[in-house]
C-alpha cells in the first residue's frame, strides 16, 4: 500500500526565497545539502541498529558503479539493508563518497528509532531499511518540496508540463544508468521548462517507470500551479522549474538525449 503524504514546502525551506533557491540550486548545481528526510517502518531492535551501524561504516568499502552502490548486514529479524544512489550529473567519485561519509554518519540522528527512512540531499539519496534488498519500488518514504511562487502564466503551462514530465520519464527509463535532464521553451510565452529525473539502481526498468509515474502524478498535483517543484521517493525523484538555468558539471556518465514534449497538432478543418 502506498502511504498518504501531505505535500508542503517543509520547515527548512518555508519562506518563498528558500523554496526556490532550494530547488534551483538542486536543479543547477550538485552539493552536499540536506534537502528531506522521511522516517518510516516500526521501531528499530538494538541488533537493527548494531547491523545498521556496520552497514554505514562498510559503505566505503563498497564499489560504487555509476553512483550506485548496496549492502546488507546480519540476518532476519534484525538485517539491515543500506542503498547510496548519487546524483546522475555530479562530476566526481570523491563527491559520491563524501555525501554517503556525511549523511551516512548522521542517519542516527535524524532517524534515531526507525527501522526504514530516507535522507535525500543535493548530492545523493540514502535509503535504510530492515531485511533484504527487493528491488521494488518504495512507496512509504517521500516528500514534495514547492516553490511558494504561482506562475504568472498557469494555463500555459498546464498540459505542456504533463507532456514534458511524461518525455522526461521516458527518457529516464531508457538511458543507463537512469538519469534525465532536460530544457524546453514554453509555447507562447518567454519562459523556460527545465527538468532532471532518476531511478536508483536497484530498481528494473519497469519498476522505474512506476515510480517516476508516481512522482509526475503527485509532483503535478502537489505543485500545481507553482513555478518550480521537486517530488522525492525512496526508488526515485523528480523535479521541474520554469527558470533558465545552466548545467555547471559534466555528468558521471552521458545524460540521456533530452526529449522535448510531443506538439500537439494543430485541428484539421472539416471539408464543407
Amino acid at each position: 500500500n502506498r502511504a498518504t503524504m501531505n505535500c508542503f514546502p517543509p520547515s527548512f525551506l518555508s519562506s518563498p526565497f528558500l523554496s526556490v533557491f532550494s530547488i534551483l540550486l538542486f536543479l543547477s548545481t550538485p552539493s552536499d545539502s540536506y534537502l528531506h528526510s522521511s522516517c518510516t517502518g516500526a521501531e528499530a531492535s538494538s541488533g537493527f541498529v548494531q547491523n545498521l551501524e556496520l552497514a554505514i561504516n562498510s559503505l566505503s568499502n563498497e564499489p560504487i558503479t555509476h553512483g550506485f552502490t548496496n549492502l546488507t548486514v546480519g540476518d532476519y529479524p534484525d538485517q539491515a539493508s543500506l542503498l547510496l544512489q548519487c546524483r546522475g550529473d555530479i562530476n566526481s567519485t570523491d563527491t559520491c563518497e563524501k555525501c554517503a561519509a556525511n549523511f551516512g554518519s548522521k542517519l542516527h540522528h535524524i532517524c534515531p528509532n526507525d527501522s526504514q527512512g530516507v535522507v535525500w540531499t543535493d548530492d545523493c539519496l540514502l535509503h535504510f531499511f530492515n531485511g533484504e534488498i527487493s528491488g521494488k519500488v518504495d512507496y512509504d518514504n517521500k516528500g514534495c518540496i514547492c516553490n511558494a511562487t504561482k506562475n504568472a502564466q498557469p494555463q500555459a503551462l498546464g498540459s505542456f508540463l504533463l507532456s514534458f514530465l511524461s518525455n522526461l520519464t521516458s527518457s529516464t527509463i531508457a538511458s543507463n544508468p537512469r538519469f534525465a535532464r532536460a530544457g524546453v521553451g514554453i509555447p507562447g510565452t518567454s519562459q523556460k521548462l527545465s527538468g532532471l529525473a532518476q531511478c536508483t539502481g536497484d530498481v528494473e526498468t519497469s519498476e522505474c517507470k512506476a515510480c517516476l509515474q508516481d512522482a509526475m502524478e503527485s509532483i503535478n498535483s502537489c505543485c500545481e500551479g507553482k513555478t518550480s517543484g521537486l517530488f522525492l521517493l525512496g526508488s526515485c525523484y523528480m523535479s521541474f522549474s520554469i527558470f533558465n538555468f545552466t548545467f555547471k558539471s559534466s555528468p558521471v556518465i552521458p545524460a540521456a538525449t533530452s526529449l522535448a514534449p510531443t506538439p500537439t497538432p494543430a485541428p484539421q478543418e472539416r471539408s464543407k
